[in-house]
């Protein structure tokens, strides 16, 4: 099934969700998100379907938010804080969601990337992927992703990675534990996987996801301050002129020290 942002193929006991606007570096919108959530429904209410895969076409994996739509404009306030419940509700449905979900990664896996990568069950990457949480130097704070991402490689690396705001290769990031398992080919290292995932009883995957879930909990307090510190930092003056400058005349925060 093709579509606006995601196209949804089945294959085999697996549905691929492909992101496919690789000329927008599938960055994370609305559109992007609506179709996430039809697409990992369907593949829930499919008996057959036993795997879902993301994976995405391009050179990036996802480049995180997509900046245009929390440009200002008269309900950017509004549409910004729509934005960031809709990031956080697709992370936990990721998460929840009672089949195995695995994230076959090539290219670059950047900020708001980097949290739809670590809610997965998952990863597998080629040696060629990158993953970056930039947010501080737009005055940002990588605030949904940072749950997510120190379930898998701990609070303090997790801080690290958003201190720092420098890439990582996918070395380091398997070293770390945000990828299981690097490989050349990661969409052959999937499909060899599939049969064993399919002798899986899905009620016991269905068990086991919710009752890692319940063990290590992200609770709605958590993901509401996630989302109001998220919103409250892109409605901040100085962050929203970054925002529209990117927009508007493709300048990055760091243009400004150099006097761009």
């Amino acid at each position: 099934m093709s579509s606006d942002a995601i196209d949804y193929r089945a294959d085999d006991c697996a549905a691929r969700l492909i992101f496919r606007r690789a000329a927008d570096k599938n960055g994370i919108g609305a559109v992007f998100l609506r179709e996430l959530g039809e697409h990992l429904d369907r593949a829930e209410r499919a008996a057959d379907v036993r795997v879902i895969v993301l994976s995405a076409e391009g050179e990036h994996f996802s480049s995180g938010m997509d900046f245009r739509e929390l440009a200002s404009g008269p309900d950017g306030a509004e549409r910004s804080r729509r934005l960031c419940d809709a990031y956080a509700s697709a992370l936990q449905r990721l998460r929840a969601i009672p089949k195995p979900v695995v994230a076959e990664i090539r290219g670059k896996v950047i900020a708001g990337g980097v949290g739809v990568a670590a809610a997965c069950d998952l990863v597998f990457a080629s040696r060629e992927a990158t993953f970056a949480l930039p947010e501080l130097l737009w005055g940002l704070v990588p605030a949904m992703v940072l749950p997510y991402l120190a379930r898998r490689v701990g609070h303090h690396q997790a801080y690290r990675l958003a201190l720092t705001s420098a890439p990582i290769s996918a070395e380091d990031a398997h070293a770390r534990g945000l990828v299981d398992e690097l490989h050349a080919a990661p969409e052959a290292a999937v499909r060899r996987m599939m049969p064993r995932l399919r002798r899986l009883d899905p009620r016991a995957v269905a068990c086991l996801k919710d009752y890692a879930s319940r063990v290590a909990p992200i609770d709605e307090r958590v993901i509401e301050l996630s989302t109001r510190t998220t919103a409250t930092l892109i409605a901040d003056p100085d962050v929203r002129r970054r925002i529209d400058d990117f927009v508007t005349l493709n300048r990055l925060p760091w243009d400004e020290e150099r006097g761009a």
